[in-house]
């Protein structure tokens, strides 16, 4: 009777030897696996790419991991040993190749693999590529491949009694371990833990060579033109007479090419490009790609292998603070404000992450004028997908290496030795991105320091500079590279969040801020599928509480108490999460349009954070389904190629009006002002010419003296509506001249007229009266909007498009249609 290893891999044998070249063959072992718990009778059909806890949930074996407290059912997984399985059979003529090796490019991550029952090999670090010489254990027939994963609890303690001198404080053993941080939990996410094969693994087999990797360095001294160097090596089985072949294309035609030699495995190359077509960030310039191809030939002039490299043709520095300046980045050479988030790993289980799903964060990204993303240095090396995708968009990335708010070993060997061979593949994997811009060491290391005394100044210096610092720039000459955030220059500030101060406290500092943020609730939707009814009374309730996982269980109150001292209380539940998403949007606005605005005091900032990995309320914009909270349309807003924004002083009634441009010429601007009621009458309005210079700048509009009509009027009673209009565009912005709580909004009588456009509807909305944080929803959660969560002024039309997920009538989305504002979130009875 045949085994069900045995049966699964009769279904893949077919398809899974793709030859790449006519030299070099790989054998994909991805696909359907065999999953048991080791010592146990438990065994079950398996996917990988994948992990240990997803295969027990597809079978049925664990409930939805993001239900309730459902997380909870999973902690017995990761205290158990699990072995993944599957047989294979090689093409005959396999076993006859010269080279034959393992390629694992995830394993995560205390593993032992073993081929027809012999070891051939340990594992213990997530973020390396591992390849090893697997011809000696293979037969002909049927193979088998066995790959174990073991608790890392034991691993830790052993590797601790090996390096006694690394502390052993609560939370932080993980960092003996080569593991992301946060799936040992996080202020955003539950524990899991995840084990398994998350990324593909492959046999390759060759006879003479194949291409190891290939780095593009790109000299652009000469403005007419960009000289390329392309180092090209290689693994040569034994000496014989290849070359390489080097060629630049763009837009489907070759530039220019060049032949070289590859003596002992290696090739240098050089090409030229004439008139380069320069790479900018999102709202500069465009992001044109050029690839490069290499090609090695043998002595009969036959392609060995093959590879590509996607470049852009840019330069970017990062430049050291002075006295004057903060740390900032100049890209060819003109400086730019970085507008940004931070990025953290889209899914709790790495190997729920798509492609489509990376692609999509980005673009969302691009969307609101965001020009760069940190990688947060908890978390994983994200996949070449996001990498593709910044590329594209034109995103500039900063990179943490993955070393994050915990001691890590300064003095251990062993450590080091494991960490320089994770550089060697994550650089070389990435630095031929023309996103890439600055590689960091590490996250809030240098609290563990100052804060707890876990290491000490040496050991952090001989990590994360000697170390690392060192690998980087023998790797990527060209890479800006800092030990760690914030070390560099840059402000992690936490001030609003952490100790409680007001949004106002933003206006205090200055740099560049690579961390800042509130937090909110999610969609109504999003909270729906990991609730009950019953738990949707309060968002204080346990289940709510258990999905904040921030603040020790009162982070629900940080954001109560801090949306009090804002605005009125919500009537209902969800009108609470609704306010939240407001709350959150006003405060980052505060922050981002005083950083802004006060360039070049100011260079930076990047929101924490960008996305979730997990549903619950955190600091992001974009929830865990990919919905936008009201933030995220906030900083298309304030991230615009212009902003007009006007800082009140409540005690003075003075309004100081200021403009941030990110233009890339010269431009003349319209700047006027209008003061109006709370029933939309004008009191006071006037306009002036402003002259905006080209590249990053802010300047000073007029100082508006309005004492006198707030204390005719009441500021309560009064709204500032601010409008530049610049190359026939038009920036809109709107100031509260107390804090939102205390306006006297009338019932605004909001109108909606529906028309559809092709498979979307256009909303065109127009109010009696100011109608602040105006917002459509629709039955379809997943529904795209072109805008929300807009200020109507009376009698002036806004127009949002929606294209919902699904096919929808215009009759079914009108029925479904809601809009609402900030009054409709309120009690009858406001609390002042």
């Amino acid at each position: 009777m045949r085994t069900p290893i045995v049966a699964a891999v009769l279904l893949l044998v077919a398809s899974t030897c793709v030859p790449l070249t006519a030299k070099v063959d790989t054998y994909d072992l991805s696909g359907q696996w065999v999953l048991s718990q080791v010592g146990e009778s438990l065994t079950l059909p398996a996917q990988v790419p994948g992990n240990v806890q997803l295969d027990l949930l597809r079978e049925g074996k664990l409930p939805d991991p993001f239900y309730r407290e459902n997380a909870d059912e999973y902690e017995w997984i990761y205290s158990e040993s699990w072995c993944y399985e599957r047989e294979f059979e090689l093409p005959t003529d396999w076993l006859q190749r010269k080279v034959v090796l393992l390629r694992c490019e995830g394993l995560d991550t205390v593993a032992r693999i073993e081929i027809n029952g012999e070891l051939l090999a340990n594992t213990d670090n997530m973020y390396r590529t591992w390849e090893f010489d697997v011809k000696p254990l293979l037969k002909s027939g049927t193979n088998t491949i066995r790959v174990t994963f073991s608790p890392i609890q034991p691993y830790i303690e052993a590797f601790q009694q090996r390096a006694p001198k690394v502390p052993n404080a609560t939370g932080k053993e993980i960092a003996n371990i080569r593991k992301s941080p946060y799936s040992n939990g996080w202020d955003f996410c539950a524990r899991f833990l995840p084990y398994g094969i998350y990324k593909p693994i492959s046999l390759m087999a060759y006879d003479e060579t194949r291409v190891r990797y290939v780095r593009v360095i790109t000299d652009l001294q000469a403005a007419e033109h960009a000289e390329l160097t392309v180092d090209v090596v290689a693994d040569v089985v034994e000496p014989a007479a290849l070359h390489s072949e080097i060629e630049i294309e763009y837009d489907g035609n070759v530039i220019d090419r060049c032949e070289c030699k590859l003596d002992s495995g290696s090739a240098q190359g050089k090409l030229t490009v004439d008139h380069p077509q320069l790479w900018w960030p999102n709202g500069m310039g465009g992001q044109p790609l050029y690839t490069v191809r290499v090609r090695v030939l043998d002595v009969d002039n036959q392609v060995v292998d093959e590879t590509t490299r996607r470049i852009g043709l840019r330069d970017i520095q990062l430049l050291k603070p002075t006295k004057d300046r903060p740390l900032r980045l100049a890209v060819n050479g003109q400086e730019i404000y970085a507008k940004g988030a931070n990025w953290i790993p889209d899914d709790v289980f790495p190997a729920s992450v798509t492609d489509e799903n990376l692609r999509q964060r980005v673009a969302d990204a691009a969307a609101v004028n965001m020009n760069m993303l940190r990688v947060w240095g908890g978390g994983y090396y994200p996949e070449d997908a996001f990498f593709d995708a910044c590329d594209e968009f034109g995103i500039l990335v900063w990179s943490d290496f993955m070393f994050a708010c915990a001691p890590y070993p300064g003095n251990n060997p062993e450590f080091h030795a494991n960490v320089r061979a994770e550089l060697t593949d994550q650089v070389r994997r990435l630095r031929h991105h023309p996103c890439m811009a600055v590689w960091c060491g590490n996250n809030e290391v240098t609290a563990i320091i100052t804060n707890y005394k876990m290491i000490t100044q040496e050991e952090y210096d001989r990590l994360f500079h000697e170390v690392i610092g060192t690998k980087v720039k023998e790797l990527h000459p060209q890479a800006n590279y800092v030990g760690g955030s914030p070390e560099a220059g840059d402000e992690h500030n936490w001030w609003v969040w952490h100790v409680g101060a007001d949004f106002e406290n933003y206006r205090d500092s200055h740099g560049w801020m690579t961390e800042f943020g509130f937090q909110s609730f999610p969609h109504p939707a999003t909270v729906r599928s990991y609730t009950d009814p019953a738990d949707r009374d309060s968002v204080l309730s346990p289940v709510n509480r258990y999905h904040q996982k921030n603040g020790i269980g009162k982070g629900n109150e940080i954001i109560l108490d801090k949306m009090h001292g804002y605005f009125r209380e919500p009537k209902d539940f969800e009108s609470t999460l609704w306010l939240s998403q407001i709350l959150q949007a006003y405060g980052m606005s505060v922050g981002i349009e005083h950083w802004r605005t006060e360039w070049p005091l100011s260079s930076g900032s990047l929101v924490w954070q960008y996305n979730d990995c997990w549903p619950g309320p955190t600091w992001s914009s974009v929830d865990y389904y990919g919905r936008w909270k009201a933030a995220h349309y906030a900083y298309r807003r304030v991230y615009a190629p212009v902003l007009v924004a006007g800082m009140a002083d409540y005690k003075t009634g003075t309004v100081q009006v200021k403009v941030a441009s990110d233009l890339t010429t010269p431009a003349n601007a319209t700047l006027s002002w209008r003061l109006a009621d709370v029933d939309g009458n004008t009191l006071l309005t006037d306009e002036t010419e402003l002259q905006l210079s080209a590249g990053t700048t802010s300047a000073e509009g007029p100082k508006l003296e309005l004492q006198q009509t707030l204390q005719r009027v009441g500021p309560e009673r009064a709204i500032l509506w601010l409008e530049i209009q610049v190359d026939q565009q038009t920036y809109r912005n709107m100031v509260c001249l107390v804090r939102p709580k205390q306006l006297e909004l009338q019932q605004p009588d909001i109108q909606a007229q529906v028309s559809q456009q092709g498979e979307a509807f256009r909303v065109e909305l127009t109010a009696a009266k100011p109608a602040l944080w105006t917002w459509l929803e629709c039955d379809d959660p997943d529904a795209r909007y072109s805008d929300n969560f807009v200020h109507l002024e009376s009698g002036r039309p806004v127009t949002i498009d929606v294209k919902p997920s699904r096919t929808m009538t215009l009759e079914e989305f009108q029925q479904s249609l809601k809009v609402r504002s900030l009054h409709d979130t309120y009690t009858t009875t406001p609390s002042q």
